[in-house]
């Protein structure tokens, strides 16, 4: 008899995933989104510094992914 395909077999990863999370939004900084992920400010401070960010108010959006993936883009200044 036929048996239905298991996402296993087809080697697709079935695991419930986290959404992302907003750590920065148009300069600010959400704290509360950065103590869920479990990072510090120290790492948020040097993330920004390999970036060439002087504060978050230099930040357009930072997302944390759970695989540890950050979509990370600067705002542009206005003239």
């Amino acid at each position: 008899q036929y048996q239905p395909v298991t996402p296993k077999e087809l080697s697709i990863k079935s695991e419930t995933e986290d959404y992302p999370i907003v750590i920065i939004e148009d300069g600010i900084l959400l704290n509360k989104n950065l103590d869920y992920i479990g990072k510090k400010r120290r790492w948020l401070d040097n993330y920004l510094t390999d970036n060439k960010c002087s504060s978050c108010k230099d930040v357009f959006a930072m997302i944390y992914y759970n695989d540890n993936e950050i979509y990370f883009e600067k705002r542009t200044k206005k003239e």
